[in-house]
């Protein structure tokens, strides 16, 4: 149990810091705290996030790729967006939900069509999602 709550913080805190292109998690929780200045910014990033990072682990993917962030990224990004945008309600918070997992899908499939030809895809489907919302 412990190794899954500790997968869960390495890939939450990565996600941060990923934006960056780091990985050090100090400056990853320097980054969590920030967004939390606005506070519905910042909840709503963290849910997607970890919303994000669960549906990843629970459906089995990679275990490396999760643990660096790399499939939450976008979708903090678009927490973030849509968290400045909207007020937080239960609405919201449906919404919110399903923009995490659509980035999240819309990244795996950006990483098979893009990755194949080793190009960067990095935030094209923040974009994507954020215009659809």
């Amino acid at each position: 149990m412990k190794k899954h709550w500790q997968l869960l913080l390495n890939s939450t805190l990565n996600s941060y810091s990923t934006v960056f292109f780091s990985n050090n998690k100090l400056f990853a929780l320097l980054i969590l705290l920030v967004t939390f200045i606005d506070v519905s910014a910042g909840l709503s990033g963290l849910i997607a996030v970890l919303f994000t990072n669960i549906v990843a682990y629970l459906m089995g993917y990679n275990k490396t790729f999760i643990s660096k962030g790399s499939y939450a990224f976008n979708s903090l990004l678009v927490g973030l967006g849509l968290g400045v945008t909207y007020e937080f309600t239960l609405a919201f918070g449906i919404l919110l939900l399903l923009s995490a997992i659509f980035t999240f899908f819309l990244t795996i499939a950006l990483d098979g069509i893009v990755g194949k030809y080793a190009l960067p895809f990095l935030s094209l489907p923040f974009l994507f999602a954020v215009w659809l919302f």
